[in-house]
């Protein structure tokens, strides 16, 4: 996220340029098209259920105003004659809607996208500020900014929650207003336009809808008092197979895929059908008044969703959809005090929060961390495409690492940045067009003296990869690029080729290999050794179960401390446009010209602030010294992208963020040592079972829990790899201890033999 100040920021002053030139108007510089609708209000910050609200009131009148009753709103000359106490807590107000929305007024708030401190704008904002080009205003808190533009909305959704790490606090979003809304106005102009614009509207929604999908937040299903798809509606959610998901998760955050019948669904291939649009407002608000959400909420809620339309902000219909669903969720209440278990893969607890061994708890991506020479990197790869910024970022340190290995000195670190990138995620993530785009930059065609690296496609032999050290020109690293973490592990089981893995790893913390070759004369020599054997990887595996399954018996070689993760969720498929071989080239050409015969030191401040934050991670963490050479060697790497031989502050920031992302990934995606395949089973069974105990704890009802032995085999994967045999073993030595049996009755009055948790 970028932070930009090429905009006017100021601090806030009713009156920025001075006594305004009337002194009945406190807003010269407002657009006159404002000034002449009676569309004002007053508004006065206040508590509301515990929390700051800008809450509207007639001018005059110590009463609430509605945004939908022009008898509530005045002229703007009565407004700014009856109020004259304008701050950061109370003032005006502008109602977008009656003759407002007639001529095309529409709103964009942005929140959280302003520093306080330094004014800087983040770079979405800009971005959307750019593209509107109409004007602007600081709002009353300083940290966000407002749009207004005149032109016509896609139907959609009108509010776009993104993650924190996207902006300034902990409210940052973009909300969209042609009707039934209200901006609160403080005359705090940025920029040089005065005027209220036409503007090509789609473009900017389409904006917003990239800006959400490069910062998404947390999924609204990890809420307290989440309940799944517990409306009983006939109506059941169709799964991709790879991605499972819950019916009220697609009708908040899912698109609409088509109108008749409608069908919602999101990028997993996850979808959910309804006979019409209304039947669909139905089931949401339904879902949301089963949740305990007040009609305020249900409100919020849609207008966040891509059910949101015109429709919904008639009041009769609205009031209507509201009143119905609340009366259907206090019947399903009553009724509904026992939920017979679903045969589904949608999980259905009730209460059940995110576990934090799961990738659910990852947090997203955040692409400040990206600087220097790796931008350049992640631009190229990605440029006109819809693929993540986080794989081509690791495979550019990777390279650019590989680079340094040798040449460039980390001061008080001996460590080399010789990455073992993991790139981490279901099908469809991108994680091998990343690479081979990332290889085409490598191999542009005209690149003079190659990329200075050899670059090979997984191995067959440990000494195979030895011999490549040997092959000229010798002295140069490998990067070593595997598509199937599985499948290297399998060439490398006890009774194949077990000296694969080991070489690979061996290498990770040392330069110094050794061939022995069958003599062909007196006069060769059947011993070659070198020194300089520098080796990087980059590999793909798609979940916790695969890298287990890939390194089983390899604890003892640290392995997993070893790698270096990134992880990302399937994407939705777009262009693929031809790298730009010109473009590589220059960029091979800057890579290759870069000072690797330097020192890089680090600023005291810079310091302090790593040690500070690895003191305060848990003993465990802090016992793992390859761990802390990871997160130390980021902020040398941060300084080395963006050109200089010092880590500062900000180089220090990066590090910590990328570290504490990074020790999530690895709780969510590597495993505990398998010595086999029993037990791999055992240790995924061992995971269902306590999900299952937590599920229990948390107040879900045993029926719901409760799965039965094919479930298991199912969740595990034995019934998918025809190993039902091996999962057997596993399952006689767990079930005698772990599980009890239970009868539970379905709706069709059968009962099942199921299995839940013993008490703890």
């Amino acid at each position: 996220m970028g932070r930009m100040k090429d905009l006017l920021t100021v601090d806030f002053d009713p009156y920025p340029d001075g006594e305004p030139e009337e002194p009945n108007d406190p807003f010269p510089k407002l657009p006159v098209i404002l000034k002449q609708l009676p569309n004002w209000v007053r508004w006065k910050l206040e508590k509301v259920d515990g929390r700051s609200s800008k809450v509207p009131y007639v001018i005059g009148v110590e009463r609430k105003a509605a945004n939908d009753n022009p008898a509530d709103w005045v002229d703007f000359q009565t407004a700014i004659n009856k109020v004259t106490d304008i701050s950061s807590t109370e003032g005006l107000g502008f109602v977008i809607n009656g003759e407002a929305t007639k001529r095309g007024i529409v709103g964009f708030d942005l929140d959280g996208c302003r520093d306080v401190k330094t004014g800087d704008l983040t770079s979405w904002a800009q971005n959307l500020i750019r593209s509107l080009d109409s004007y602007t205003e600081i709002t009353p808190s300083q940290t966000g900014s407002r749009i207004y533009a005149i032109g016509k909305l896609p139907e959609g959704r009108r509010v776009f929650t993104l993650a924190p790490s996207a902006g300034y606090g902990d409210k940052v979003r973009i909300e969209i207003f042609d009707r039934g809304r209200y901006f609160t106005v403080t005359g705090q102009r940025l920029g040089d336009v005065s005027e209220i614009r036409v503007c090509k509207l789609t473009d900017a929604y389409k904006l917003c809808q990239e800006i959400k999908q490069q910062f998404p937040s947390a999924s609204n299903a990890s809420e307290p008092g989440y309940i799944g798809d517990s409306d009983r509606s006939p109506v059941n959610v169709k799964h991709s197979g790879t991605v499972v998901t819950t019916k009220l998760e697609l009708l908040l955050h899912g698109d609409i895929k088509q109108s008749s019948p409608f069908i919602i669904g999101d990028a997993h291939g996850n979808s959910v059908e309804y006979p019409s649009h209304s039947e669909a407002d139905m089931a949401l608000a339904t879902l949301l008044a089963i949740n305990g959400k007040n009609p305020e909420a249900i409100v919020e809620a849609f207008r966040e969703s891509s059910l949101y339309r015109g429709k919904f902000d008639r009041q009769d219909y609205r009031e209507n959809l509201i009143r119905k669903a609340t009366e259907s969720a206090e019947r399903w209440k009553a009724t509904n005090q026992k939920i017979v278990l679903q045969e589904t893969q949608a999980t259905t607890s009730a209460v059940q929060a995110v576990d934090p061994h799961s990738v659910e708890a990852i947090p997203p991506f955040d692409p400040s961390v990206i600087n220097g020479i790796y931008a350049k990197f992640v631009d190229l790869i990605t440029r006109g495409t819809t693929l993540c910024p986080q794989y081509a970022f690791v495979i550019a340190k990777t390279i650019v690492g590989a680079r340094m290995a040798g040449k460039v000195k980390f001061k008080n670190l001996d460590a080399e940045p010789r990455y073992y990138a993991a790139l981490i995620g279901e099908s469809g993530t991108g994680k091998g067009e990343s690479w081979r785009r990332a290889q085409k930059i490598l191999q542009a065609v005209g690149l003079v003296g190659g990329c200075g690296l050899k670059l090979i496609s997984s191995a067959d032999s440990g000494a195979g990869i030895k011999d490549v050290f040997f092959d000229p020109p010798e002295g140069q690293p490998i990067l070593c690029y595997v598509d199937e973490i599985k499948a290297l592990g399998n060439k490398a089981t006890s009774n194949r080729n077990p000296a694969i893995l080991d070489t690979m790893f061996e290498l990770a913390d040392s330069t110094f290999i050794s061939r022995v070759k069958a003599k062909k004369s007196n006069r060769q020599k059947a011993e070659k050794t070198r020194n300089d054997a520098r080796f990087v990887m980059v590999m793909c595996g798609q979940n916790k179960d695969v890298f287990a399954e890939a390194f089983a018996g390899r604890t003892e070689l640290g392995i997993y401390d070893r790698i270096y993760p990134e992880f990302n969720t399937p994407l939705e498929a777009g262009e693929l446009p031809e790298v730009d071989n010109t473009e590589a080239v220059k960029l091979m050409v800057e890579l290759g010209s870069l000072n690797y015969n330097c020192m890089i030191e680090m600023v005291p401040e810079a310091e302090n602030r790593l040690k500070e934050f690895w003191r305060q991670q848990p003993g465990e963490i802090r016992k793992k010294v390859r761990l802390e050479k990871h997160f130390k060697t980021d902020a040398f790497m941060s300084a080395f992208g963006r050109g200089s031989t010092l880590v500062e502050m900000e180089d220090a920031e990066i590090a910590i963020r990328i570290c504490g992302r990074q020790l999530v990934i690895r709780q969510a995606c590597f495993g505990v040592e398998i010595p086999d395949r029993i037990g791999f089973y055992l240790e995924a069974i061992k995971r269902v079972t306590n999900t299952m105990r937590e599920q229990l704890a948390a107040g879900v009802l045993p029926a719901q829990v409760a799965r039965s032995r094919r479930d298991y085999e199912k969740v595990t994967n034995a019934s998918r790899n025809n190993e039902e045999h091996i999962f057997a073993r596993a399952w006689e030595v767990h079930s005698k201890v772990h599980l009890t049996d239970v009868e539970v009755k379905k709706e069709n009055g059968h009962s099942y033999k199921k299995y839940i948790p013993v008490p703890d």
